[in-house]
């Protein structure tokens, strides 16, 4: 792990910026894309299952993944495929099977880009301040979520789908050239011990059960999720 300095944060936050710009794009468009070609609530929740479940059941191994693999190198190569991805979402609007797999695709990279993301904040501040940092890259995310939607249904207004689509691609080829420019490198393959995958766990586990404060707010911040996401096919089609 080096430790490089300011560069490599605003390179980072730029990046994360970007993919949430990128992920929270198709939202809009998508969604009422799918409603007006179908009618179907179900056709949306569908839609929407197939773009954020991959978050969901890919959480273990895309960590295990960012814990075996060099996460500049992975963040690159799944940026690219996120940009392939998604032009190839913007010549398949026709095809509601095409959306549909092609969103799980586009939701399976960013269940997968997350966690390099995340893990490079500590390699990317070196010697610096690493709270200040992730404090950056997580303003960065949610600016980014909530500039994505908004850029999204200014474009779905104007009937541009696959405009919104290209941009979408585009974000992600930025992305993996602000992630390919970073000088920082996190090899977590020099810094796993002996204790394995059950072993971090474990250590997982017993962190968060022991941080009273942390589990409430967890918990609370699920519940809350669940709950905000119930209503999201709804308000598509009503």
């Amino acid at each position: 792990m080096t430790a490089p300095g300011h560069r490599d944060v605003r390179l980072l936050v730029t990046a994360v910026g970007l993919s949430a710009v990128g992920d929270f794009l198709v939202w809009v468009p998508l969604a009422l894309h799918v409603e007006a070609m179908t009618g179907s609530p179900y056709a949306v929740a569908a839609f929407f299952f197939a773009l954020f479940g991959p978050s969901v059941v890919l959480a273990g191994a895309a960590g295990r993944l960012a814990d075996r693999t060099e996460n500049v190198r992975l963040l690159v190569a799944v940026s690219v495929a996120q940009s392939v991805v998604a032009a190839g979402l913007a010549f398949s609007t026709g095809s509601l099977a095409a959306l549909l797999a092609l969103s799980a695709l586009l939701g399976a990279g960013t269940a997968l880009s997350r966690p390099p993301e995340s893990a490079l904040v500590p390699a990317a501040a070196g010697n610096g301040d690493v709270r200040r940092a992730n404090g950056l890259v997580e303003s960065a995310r949610y600016a980014g979520m909530t500039a994505g939607p908004v850029l999204g249904g200014l474009i779905a207004a104007a009937g541009a789908i696959e405009v919104a689509l290209l941009i979408d691609a585009a974000s992600f080829l930025a992305v993996a050239a602000c992630a390919g420019a970073m000088r920082a490198r996190r090899d977590p393959r020099a810094l796993v011990g002996a204790a394995g995958d059950a072993g971090r766990l474990r250590d997982g586990a017993r962190h968060l059960t022991g941080d009273r404060i942390l589990l409430v707010t967890l918990a609370a911040a699920v519940g809350s999720l669940a709950f905000f996401s119930m209503s999201i096919a709804a308000e598509v089609i009503y």
